[in-house]
């Protein structure tokens, strides 16, 4: 699917007192021209990974920012190179995560049609104007032999599949480390299903909740090698089955 883009002149206007960080503006619509709701825009630094391509895969933004009822968004980020864009939930509730049937995306792209790479500079905004976006369809054509895939099952320890999980693939092993790309939620028998750009190696982690930061008590969590994090090496436009994961809910003596 092409994004439809509406992209006006970009305009720059110079702060004094946004040391180290500069401003990114603009307004997300739908292809009908109204504001995009139950939204937020959706920040990438170029250098951490490929330029998200919502339709091939999704990567996990460095940056979120909610957009206003009208929407209009204003993001302060740290000078870098950008890709921007943004997703709207059919449903009133703002939940994170990759897109499902429904919602609405953007995708900022140049005169080219490629993703447009956003420079931020200190002090300075950079306003995007109007972006215009469609529904999100799944493709309906078949991508599977175009597009690097793994799939597997998420279980309990007791093998009862988990429904709602989420899969994320992280270059390193290293706590601390960010993931580049999330899978949709699983299915009621628990399948996964993670789109990747490329090909490369990657260490998948499972989690009952989409976001980073320590896990709550009783959130279900797991590794792919369990203790010992197995890395899956990937082949471009090739699919992967049978890289199962298994969680268990995290529980803390303290509770926290």
């Amino acid at each position: 699917m092409v994004i439809a883009l509406l992209l006006t002149a970009m305009s720059v206007n110079v702060y004094a007192d946004a040391e180290g960080k500069g401003f990114v503006s603009g307004r997300a619509l739908l292809a009908s021209g109204k504001p995009m709701q139950n939204a937020v825009a959706l920040f990438y630094i170029r250098q951490q990974g490929p330029a998200p391509l919502p339709d091939r895969y999704w990567r996990v933004p460095e940056a979120i920012v909610p957009i206003d009822s009208d929407g209009t968004f204003t993001a302060e980020l740290q000078e870098g190179d950008y890709y921007v864009g943004a997703i709207g939930r059919e449903s009133s509730k703002l939940a994170p995560g990759p897109p499902v049937e429904g919602d609405s995306i953007v995708l900022v792209r140049g005169k080219d049609g490629k993703p447009l790479i956003v420079t931020v500079k200190e002090g300075a905004t950079v306003d995007l104007g109007a972006q215009k976006g469609h529904v999100y369809r799944k493709p309906r054509r078949d991508l599977k032999n175009k597009i690097t895939t793994v799939e597997g099952i998420i279980t309990l320890e007791d093998g009862t599949p988990v429904p709602n999980a989420f899969v994320f693939a992280f270059n390193s092993p290293d706590r601390g480390s960010k993931p580049v790309f999330a899978s949709e939620k699983t299915d009621k028998s628990g399948i996964y299903v993670l789109k990747v750009d490329g090909d490369g190696t990657f260490f998948l982690k499972a989690r009952d909740a989409y976001g980073g930061g320590k896990p709550q008590n009783g959130q279900l969590m797991g590794t792919f090698g369990g203790d010992d994090p197995t890395p899956v090496i990937l082949t471009a436009g090739k699919r992967i089955k049978g890289i199962d994961i298994k969680v268990k809910s995290i529980q803390r003596p303290d509770g926290n």
